[in-house]
This record gives C-alpha cells, sequence and structure tokens, in this order.
C-alpha cells in the first residue's frame, strides 16, 4: 500500500514536466496548477511519514529534499521573472528522485529519537541542512539549464526544450543567487552543527563523515561564488583575436556600455536610435519613433510603435539628402 501512495504522489509531478509541450507556456494559471500539484504531492507524503520521530532513511532524504525543493521553486517562481521556465527540467529532475526514493523504500532507516533539551536544535539543524539541499538542487537545475541553452545556441539549432528554459543571463542570475542564499543557509546549519555536537560530545565540530561533507560543501560552494565573480559574464563582454600564427589575444570589459551596471544616458540611446535607424526614417519619424517608445505606458494600441517605425514614402532619399 505504501508503495502504491508513493507512486500516486510521485504522479503529481508530471503535469509540471509537461509544461515544455505547451504551444503557448506561459505563467498562467494552468502553469501555477501544475505546480500546486507537483508540490502537494511530495509535501504530502513528508508530512505523513514525519508524524513521529524523524526517518534517518535515504529515502526519507530523499522525500524531504523533493518536497522541499518544489516548494522552494513554486517561491523563487512568483518572484523571478523567468524562473517558471525551468518547471519542466526540475519537474523531471524531482521525477527521478522519487523514483529512487521509491526503489530505496525498502531500506528504511532508523528512527532519529532526540532528548528532550536537544530536540528543538535537532529540528533546526535538519531543517536547514533540507533548505540548502533544495536550494543547490534548483541552482543545478538552472546551471543544467543555461548549459543547454549554450549547446543550443553553438549549434545553432535550437530544441524545443531549449526554447522554453530561461536566456542563458537569467540561469546565471538564478544559480548565483541561489548559490549564495545557500551559502547563508550552509553556515546557519554548520552552527546548529556545532551546538548539537558540543552538547553531545563536548566538541564544537568532531571529526566525523558529516562535519567532512558540510564544510566540504561550504568550501565548495563558497569557491563556485568566488570563480564566478573573478570569471563570470555577466555584464561583460568579450574579444578575441587568433592570429594566424595562432596567437590568442583576448581583452574583457568589466561592465560594457549599455549593461545593468553601466546603463546609457538617455541621450546616448537617442543618438543610438538615429545611427541605426536614421537612414531608413530619417529625422523626423525617427524622433517620432523615440517619443512613442518613451511614452509606450499611455499607448491603447502596440500597433502604434509598429507604425512609427515604418518608413513613409521617401524617407531614405530624404534622409541621404539632409
Amino acid at each position: 500500500m505504501d508503495l502504491l501512495l508513493d507512486l500516486l504522489l510521485l504522479l503529481s509531478l508530471i503535469p509540471a514536466s509537461l509544461q515544455a509541450l505547451r504551444k503557448e507556456p506561459r505563467r498562467d494559471a494552468f502553469f501555477w496548477a501544475a505546480i500546486v500539484v507537483a508540490v502537494g504531492g511530495p509535501v504530502a507524503r513528508v508530512a505523513v511519514h514525519i508524524a513521529g520521530p524523524w526517518q534517518t532513511g535515504f529515502a526519507a532524504s530523499l522525500w524531504a529534499t523533493l518536497a522541499v525543493s518544489a516548494l522552494l521553486y513554486a517561491g523563487v517562481a512568483a518572484i523571478a521573472a523567468q524562473a517558471w521556465r525551468l518547471a519542466p527540467v526540475l519537474a523531471g529532475y524531482l521525477f527521478l528522485l522519487g523514483l529512487i526514493a521509491v526503489v530505496w523504500q525498502a531500506a528504511p532507516g532508523r528512527s532519529l529519537d532526540a532528548g528532550p533539551q536537544i530536540e528543538g536544535w535537532v529540528g533546526a539543524h535538519i531543517a536547514v541542512s533540507v533548505v540548502t539541499y533544495g536550494l543547490v538542487t534548483i541552482a543545478a537545475v538552472a546551471a543544467l539549464a543555461a548549459f543547454v541553452q549554450e549547446r543550443a545556441l553553438k549549434r545553432r539549432r535550437p530544441t524545443a526544450l531549449a526554447r522554453v528554459l530561461p536566456p542563458i543571463a537569467d540561469c546565471e542570475f538564478l544559480v548565483v543567487r541561489l548559490l549564495m542564499i545557500g551559502e547563508g543557509v550552509l553556515f546557519l546549519g554548520l552552527l546548529t552543527g556545532a551546538v548539537l555536537a558540543y552538547r553531545e560530545t563536548g566538541q564544537i565540530l568532531p571529526f566525523d563523515h558529516k562535519t567532512v561533507f558540510m564544510i566540504a560543501a561550504f568550501v565548495v560552494i563558497a569557491g563556485l561564488l568566488v570563480a564566478h565573480y573573478r570569471n563570470g559574464m555577466r555584464g561583460r563582454r568579450a574579444a578575441r583575436v587568433v592570429l594566424a600564427d595562432g596567437k590568442r589575444h583576448e581583452t574583457f570589459v568589466e561592465h560594457a556600455y549599455g549593461s545593468i551596471d553601466n546603463p546609457m544616458t538617455d541621450a546616448d540611446l537617442d543618438r543610438k536610435v538615429h545611427e541605426l535607424c536614421g537612414s531608413v526614417l530619417g529625422t523626423a519619424r525617427t524622433d517620432a519613433l523615440i517619443a512613442t517608445c518613451r511614452g509606450v505606458r499611455t499607448l491603447t494600441d502596440a500597433a502604434a510603435i509598429a507604425d512609427a517605425a515604418r518608413p513613409a514614402d521617401g524617407g531614405a532619399e530624404e534622409s541621404r539628402l539632409a
């Protein structure tokens, strides 16, 4: 009966994983309905099995990670504009985790019986640890999405999945922000773990596998963040020249003019539009196009922008004569 229930709850992830098959996927009521179902199944599974003492088995840990990842993703999708596009990949990955948990269910772990003096610390330590797993899971999926997008760009053959996933820049933004939050939560996990270890053994950080793994994870995430800060491409532009003799020359602009960290002024934007459109539209119609775009919030019909961008008869000749 437990096996059948687990499989039924696992099927709740299917609607979210099928978002990529929609003709025009978007963050609408159908998307949120699929997310609610995807969150409800794993959370219900965990709620049923943690009514008693916490189970330390591998399957129980996977189900907890699955439920928290789905719950955290719902929040991320509501906050980050492009995060909803990760739903097909994340749901598919969580479905695979759930299958592993179902198979491993035959080898249950022991119950964790904490004394009343440390029960609160145990709960806090478990909570921050599972939240860290969830954040890193979503970050890993965002990194995978960036990899898929990069391959599609290099091959110049975007797949159906690549068209649904977020752009590379948004994937990178999600990876970095989630890892930063995960690093902070993991630090709290180190603190609560140190308190528990001190109360149980008298040592702040005993040398065991749990301490080693947690510190290693903290160092690895910190290393990834430092590497991104030093070598990441956000806001940068690269130029690479390969000479005939094979020598390579590269240069980087830390924050290219026009990026978020180095935005263009309105005057420069106007000048750029005139450089790009003036030869086709002429000066007067280019000014009108700029004014129409600046007043986009007051437009009643978006077709006005297309009308303003359409050259008038003789517009190019007028521009050349000017």
